[in-house]
């Protein structure tokens, strides 16, 4: 598998969108508080995507793949137990389709 060079996101900030084909992944890194809600949203466009999110000591906090096909949304509501760096890969792990784009887009959900 390829990966691409890690991108920073922000809460709050715009969704970064990304260019990406079969048997690569888009890695960014996030910034989370401790106790907060935070709501992630992975697009597929044209491709489709596997997403995991690992804590600060690298442990998977969760995975998602969703039965969509190309098109739509993953999305992850999360509550970091503690407060780091949040490892975020979008992976086109299907062989044989042609490239896609993914956006990324991470909010603070209010209480």
């Amino acid at each position: 598998m390829i990966l691409a060079a890690l991108f920073a996101l922000a809460a709050g900030g715009p969704a970064l969108e990304r260019p990406i084909a079969s048997g690569e992944a888009q890695v960014f890194d996030a910034e989370l508080a401790a106790g907060r809600p935070y709501l992630l949203a992975v697009e597929m466009k044209g491709i489709h995507l596997q997403v995991d999110v690992r804590g600060p000591g690298g442990e998977s906090l969760a995975a998602v793949d969703s039965p969509l096909d190309r098109w739509g949304s993953e999305l992850i509501v999360l509550r970091p137990a503690k407060a780091g760096t949040y490892q975020i890969e979008a992976r086109a792990v299907n062989q044989g389709v042609g490239p896609g784009r993914c956006a990324i887009r991470l909010d603070e959900v209010a209480e």
